[in-house]
């Protein structure tokens, strides 16, 4: 035969073979058989194999020339199922059982040592097959074989037709995710949205698709086409942006328009992300970028919303899909191993037990689903006992971290809709719960503001209240708010019983003559330490009057890589006394000898903290008297440590902070343009103060700060007296005299607008003191000339000009006249 005529036969051959074995068809046991098909029906299929008919049930056939088969008989019996079981905490676990005995009693601080220690090396050292880099194998062996729709996925994948069981299983979960945890605020957005701007666009989630995104803070970066993810100046910016809080635009974009490009837009960035982690160099050596507690738990639920907001969007890419689960079953197994490592002290626990309750959730189809809600219970259990006090105060002290931490312990009481925990947590944890939002109502300014302490901004209290309100059901949240948009219009304002508060297990002790806007509002922080957040100062104080803020301090602005950082933390940046060139050892120091007194007319604080005895030998004393609707007068006194006397003496400074320039005047400082609401403040001995701008912004809330500040050196029995008085519109005259200072009494008189007002402080041991007419065993006695009004603290007599004014009964805290 020749060669051209063998060619013509070969390629009739093959075209017959093609045309004969046309239709393959895929077993479900795996086997294929190709032939060509002859008759279909439902039920059966006939294909001619060389010149055999043989009949295959619908049942058995798994794919038709690559087109997979449905099968409704199991589509209908999965139907019937049970949806996805939401299995609570389980109730007979030993660990649970026990814990609520074992409450009562934090682990001692060595212990707390031993589990971080421990957790660095997890931190350190992800599982690499089970966190890091998962397998397709070992993904699908993480799920629960006996869970209702999980046979036909873990079938395929038994076969190891991966594609097969990743599609099986994205149609599920399209089909059966449900708004849990977090994921609730996605679909309530989506209810109140859904495809409300059609076809529309939103410029923040442009901004992310075009890769310019605001990474942490106010630090916007454009990282150009390709995305780089180590571009990031400062170490807090870093771990910021590694959270991906800022590509939440993207998940509520694609509800509102529907617009596939920020989908498209999530897929990109994901995918990058995921491609480049590995490149990420620490910063911290302790805490890996990727892998340490708060940026899985921040992470993590971000991750779960976004997928759970486009899981119907063709353009989130079936390999993209797959690495989001798989990326979100290595954080639940990285969070669980550093759970498992035990209670450790901050906040990242909090956040990282959360994240890791609600995946448990979420992905109710893990094996470990369970395991992961039993350990995140316990570990936001011993938070919710270990971390707050009893009034509710968080241990850091600061706004930021307390409501964040505040948030992660209440979630349990959320998580009750969709996995009811054992009702004894429950019952112990909800009056707790509220004993925390409550401290939130006692802390807030009259003007609906959270002062910035520590690791805090000044800011708005609206988000947080009308939180609570709904939460609640209680007005008393929404009356510092009241007209605010962000209030909830089906539940009425109503005004706090109470007005003044001391929290003595908190360290805060709050003075207010009323609950309107414009009343008058001071704070004095003297806790004890709290964590890296707690700045050096001990009997700091913020104060507002007329709705808005007089002296206040400069806390902190932006993140903690503002090059200011240093001088925030330090104690000169605080309405507090400093000891220049010593340091305030604020770790083992709070507020000491406390005493507090409140009445109708006037409050009264006192307080002394050894944090300079170490480095200068000294010890503060801070006394506050609040004559209510008209002023605060402060005493400072510098006092040798016992043993400590001798050595040079160092300088004394006393700092007064305030949102707008300070102009000094006869009449005292006042704002430079002296205009109100705004205050005079006069500061004895008399000497010039000096000035600081202590920062400017342009975010911030009150975006200035400037420093006076008032030196003097720092003997004992050294004072400051300061007269703190407001004004609404415009400054009076106003006039501050000692009478007498002595070791056991001190008396002033105060003249403003007219109105005289006399003052005597004594030592508390109720001995008679005179001073400037005044005569008394109290501790504090205040006396008004006209209209005639007095008040004593811890004291039973004051007569003025020899003449009797008030009688108590021995031993009385407070007495004032009628």
């Amino acid at each position: 035969m020749k060669p051209t005529l063998l060619l013509y036969v070969c390629a009739a051959a093959v075209l017959l073979c093609a045309l004969v074995y046309a239709d393959t068809i895929r077993l479900r046991d795996g086997t294929e058989m190709q032939g060509k098909i002859v008759k279909r029906t439902d039920a059966q299929v006939t294909i001619d194999m060389d010149g055999l008919a043989i009949d295959i049930e619908i049942k058995q056939i798994d794919a038709i020339n690559d087109e997979k088969i449905a099968h409704p008989e199991e589509e209908k019996a999965a139907e019937m199922e049970k949806k996805p079981k939401k299995a609570g905490t389980a109730k007979g676990s030993k660990e649970i059982a026990g814990l609520l005995s074992r409450l009562e009693t934090k682990p001692p601080q060595e212990t707390i040592r031993e589990h971080a220690a421990a957790k660095r090396k997890v931190i350190l050292k992800p599982d690499p097959e089970r966190v890091v880099n998962i397998s397709d194998e070992t993904f699908f062996s993480a799920i629960a074989p006996d869970f209702p729709g999980m046979k036909a996925i873990l079938r395929h994948a038994k076969s190891k037709k991966y594609d097969w069981a990743w599609d099986a299983l994205d149609k599920y979960l399209r089909k059966n995710m449900e708004p849990v945890g977090e994921l609730r605020d996605v679909a309530a957005y989506r209810e109140q949205n859904g495809n409300s701007r059609p076809g529309g666009t939103d410029s923040r989630a442009d901004q992310v698709c075009n890769h310019v995104i605001r990474v942490w803070h106010t630090q916007v970066v454009d990282f150009g086409k390709d995305m780089d993810w180590t571009k990031v100046e400062g170490r807090s910016s870093l771990y910021g942006f590694h959270y991906w809080g800022w590509s939440s635009p993207l998940w509520t974009a694609y509800i509102r328009t529907g617009n596939e490009k920020y989908a498209a837009g999530f897929d990109e960035l994901f995918a990058s992300w995921y491609a480049q982690r590995g490149k990420v160099s620490n910063v911290v050596p302790t805490n890996d970028i990727i892998w340490y507690e708060l940026g899985c738990g921040c992470r993590a639920m971000v991750f779960a919303k976004l997928y759970y907001a486009t899981i119907h969007s063709k353009s989130l890419r079936p390999e993209t899909r797959k690495l989001i689960l798989k990326t979100l079953l290595g954080h639940a197994n990285q969070l669980q191993a550093q759970q498992e490592c035990g209670y450790t002290d901050g906040n990242f626990q909090l956040v990282a037990a959360s994240a890791l309750y609600q995946l448990g959730l979420v992905f109710p189809w893990f094996k470990d689903a369970a395991k992961w809600r039993e350990t995140a219970t316990a570990r936001l259990l011993e938070h919710a006992y270990w971390d707050f006090s009893k009034e509710g105060g968080h241990n850091e002290r600061c706004i930021g971290y307390g409501s964040m931490s505040m948030r992660a312990v209440r979630a349990l009481l959320l998580y009750a809709r969709d996995d009811p925990a054992p009702s004894a947590l429950l019952d112990a944890l909800r009056e707790k719960v509220f004993q925390m939002q409550l401290w939130f109502l006692k802390y807030v300014a009259p003007n609906g503001v959270f002062t910035g302490v520590n690791d805090s901004s000044f800011c708005s209290a609206e988000f947080l209240l009308s939180d609570f309100a709904k939460f609640t059901g209680d007005g008393r949240f929404l009356w510092p708010i009241r007209g605010s948009s962000r209030a909830p219009k089906d539940i009425e304002p109503k005004q706090p019983e109470f007005v003044s508060v001391h929290m003595p297990d908190s360290g805060w002790t709050f003075m207010r003559d009323g609950w309107e806007k414009g009343s008058f509002y001071l704070q004095v922080n003297w806790g004890r330490y709290g964590s890296g957040h707690t700045h050096p100062a001990i009997l700091d104080i913020n104060t507002f009057a007329y709705g808005e803020p007089m002296v206040i301090e400069t806390a902190r602005f932006g993140s903690y890589d503002n090059p200011l950082e240093p001088y925030f933390r330090s104690p000169e940046a605080h309405n507090e006394v400093a000891i220049e060139g010593c340091k305030l050892e604020r770790k083992t120091h709070q507020g000491e000898n406390i005493v507090w007194r409140s009445g109708k007319k006037i409050d009264y604080f006192e307080g002394t903290h050894a944090g300079y005895e170490e480095s200068a030998g000294k010890i503060i004393k801070r006394q506050i008297l609040f004559v209510k609707g008209a002023y605060w007068l402060v005493i400072d006194t510098i006092l040798d440590a016992p043993g400590k006397k001798g050595g040079e003496t160092p300088t004394a400074t006393l700092n007064w902070h305030a949102p707008y320039k300070w102009k000094n005047t006869e009449m005292g400082l006042i704002p430079g343009e002296g205009g109100g609401p705004g205050v005079q403040l006069i500061v004895l001995p008399k000497g010039d103060p000096k000035y600081q701008t202590g920062y400017e912004d342009t975010i911030e809330m009150y975006k200035s700060r400037y420093r006076a500040y008032f030196s003097q050196p720092a003997k004992d029995g050294a004072r400051f007296i300061t007269l703190i008085a407001p004004f609404k519109d415009r400054p009076v005259s106003c006039k501050l005299e000692i009478l007498q200072d002595g070791k056991d009494c001190v008396a002033l008189k105060i003249v403003r607008g007219g109105q005289v007002d006399r003052v005597i402080f004594g030592t508390g041991k109720r001995k008679s003191i005179s001073g400037g007419d005044l005569s008394t065993d109290a501790r504090i006695a205040w006396l008004r000339e006209r209209p005639r009004a007095a008040a004593l603290v811890d004291g039973s007599r004051l007569s003025f000009s020899k003449k009797s004014v008030l009688k108590l009964k021995a031993g009385t805290e407070i007495g004032e006249t009628r």
